[in-house]
């Protein structure tokens, strides 16, 4: 069964028109007036609807694929599909006549294929195999499809996006669902990274330096990576979705997540909107050693810093607490170019001191847009 729903204006979408499609609906693509759905049915596994008028749509054909039809997607004028067998599960279809589309090709990779992107000439297919989840097929000749490569990532694929040379691997493993494939060279993929996301990575979306993951997990099911270094990905927050996370989509507004709560399938929440605050400063008061052979140790602190912001400090030091005003501010090699980062570091003091009994400590807070970093105390260590 298709159904079809209306989701235009600022008003509640209400279901337009429902369709039987011989089983029950598990994907789809469209292209120009037609639907391309992926069925579960063992003998029709992909169904083509004429959608021209949305009120009426029609089954124009049915077509048998060798079992339930996995993920959809159209490059140029050929539909790549994956399909739920062991052998030959990575198919193509043209769609130059897009009401009746015919068959091209077949790659074999012993598997199920389960998911599937597109570069270039080449397709990278996530199958239902640890040992060699990901598969690089030239599509160049979508008449002729040909492997390329394979990547074992120990674990079973269920999405795949690529993005700025990378490619992100949704996958079965919980505690490192999400798998970093470098693809400068795309035909010689190679494991950059894991990431945890802390539950089973349904499918994905890079949006705006974002990536979106709907999980199978049932509290704080969509993790939201920050990929502004696309081979680092670093978590910024998750949400709950009050369901298991199944699907995403994007616009540059709006992130839309299917959900497996009856009823309730659908959430759409805003894309994460980063206005990176300008850094705060916090400039303490002046402290007094007691002494002016005073030697500085180190320089410690305790917080809270969400991945990607930032917590800095300087230190200037004076002979008198009136001198303080005109010295400079320095960090972790006696310089104006540096700062502390890092909690415990050692205290370097500027060569151009007038002495070190006073001294003052600057603190530099920079937001993710998304969280604000929260220190709790610092402390400054020295003999008197």
């Amino acid at each position: 069964l298709s159904t079809l729903s209306d989701c235009e204006g600022d008003d509640d979408d209400f279901e337009v028109e429902e369709l039987d499609i011989g089983g029950k609906g598990r994907y789809l693509v469209k292209y120009g007036n037609y639907l391309y759905i992926w069925v579960q049915s063992s003998s029709n596994g992909l169904a083509v609807v004429d959608v021209s008028n949305p009120s009426n749509p029609v089954l124009v054909k049915q077509i048998n694929v060798g079992g339930y039809g996995n993920q959809p997607l159209v490059s140029g004028t050929t539909l790549f599909m994956g399909v739920e067998k062991t052998s030959n599960s990575f198919i193509s279809y043209s769609l130059s006549t897009p009401s009746n589309p015919t068959s091209l090709s077949s790659y074999n990779p012993g598997s199920a294929t389960r998911t599937v992107e597109i570069n270039g000439n080449y397709a990278y297919i996530g199958v239902d195999n640890s040992a060699s989840t990901l598969r690089v097929v030239n599509v160049s000749n979508p008449a002729a499809l040909s492997y390329v490569a394979s990547l074992n990532v120990s674990a079973k694929a269920y999405a795949l996006e690529y993005y700025s040379s990378v490619l992100y691997m949704g996958t079965d493993n919980s505690s490192t669902s999400l798998k970093v494939i470098n693809l400068s060279n795309p035909v010689s993929p190679t494991l950059s990274s894991s990431v945890s996301g802390s539950g089973k990575i349904q499918d994905l979306k890079v949006e705006s330096g974002y990536l979106y993951a709907p999980m199978d997990i049932t509290n704080n099911a969509l993790g939201v990576f920050n990929v502004s270094t696309p081979l680092s990905p670093v978590i910024t927050y998750y949400a709950d979705l009050s369901g298991k996370g199944t699907g995403v989509d994007s616009t540059a507004s709006n992130v839309f997540l299917s959900i497996d709560t009856a009823n309730e399938g659908l959430v759409i929440r805003d894309t994460v909107n980063v206005e990176l605050a300008s850094p705060g400063t916090y400039t303490s008061g002046t402290f007094d050693s007691g002494s002016t052979d005073t030697r500085y140790n180190f320089i410690k602190w305790e917080g809270t810093v969400p991945p990607t912001g930032s917590v800095s400090f300087k230190i200037r030091t004076a002979s008198t607490s009136a001198g303080l005003s005109s010295a400079s501010w320095v960090g972790s090699d006696g310089t104006t170019a540096t700062t502390y980062n890092v909690s415990p570091t050692s205290i370097v003091l500027s060569p151009t001191r007038t002495g070190v009994r006073y001294f003052q400590i600057q603190m530099t807070l920079t937001s993710d847009g998304v969280s604000t970093p929260r220190i709790e105390s610092f402390s400054v260590n020295y003999n008197p």
